[in-house]
């Protein structure tokens, strides 16, 4: 099975008669006919590859509970970072990716999709992620009281992403770990 076709493996039509003995098949559907996003291609720059290098060392030995991958303004941190979930995405990791601006959750949302070809559950205000998706991109201010309990009984992430990280040190933030 290609990655395109594993990629879109929840994005199935089922075709069949209404008959009970009828033949069922499963017909895959493109990227834009499951509703996703065409895939970018692009090269990363060898900053960016040298700090998904340093991330895939920390992911491989854990000594610290902790990664900061830390870029200056423009340098493409979003990208990076998405980089830096291709091994846990692989092994099926669940990632919960954490902002607190509106443009910063659809602008990673849409890295997310692009970089990774990935579908990516959004929890914010009215928005609900459906908590199978392996990623779940979340505003803070939704994640609290009854809304957070139910979040964390529902998904239970393996990668917590703080985007904009020296908010994470925040109490808001903090519970979330």
């Amino acid at each position: 099975m290609s990655d395109e076709s594993s990629l879109l493996q929840d994005e199935m039509t089922l075709s069949g008669a209404a008959d009970p003995n009828a033949q069922l098949e499963l017909i895959p559907l493109s990227r834009e006919e499951a509703g996703l996003r065409p895939r970018r291609i692009f090269t990363p720059f060898d900053y960016q590859l040298e700090a998904k290098g340093a991330f895939d060392r920390w992911y491989a030995d854990k000594e610290e509970p902790e990664a900061l991958v830390a870029l200056a303004t423009g340098m493409g941190k979003t990208v990076t970072a998405c980089l830096c979930l291709q091994e846990p995405l692989a092994r099926k990791q669940r990632i919960l990716w954490v902002t607190h601006r509106s443009e910063l959750l659809e602008q990673s949302a849409g890295a997310l999709s692009d970089v990774l070809g990935v579908h990516v559950g959004v929890e914010k205000a009215e928005r609900r992620a459906s908590y199978r998706d392996q990623v779940i991109i979340a505003s803070i201010q939704t994640l609290k009281g009854a809304r957070l309990e139910r979040f964390a009984r529902s998904f239970t992430p393996d990668i917590i992403v703080f985007d904009e990280a020296h908010h994470s040190v925040a109490r808001t933030w903090m519970r979330l770990k």
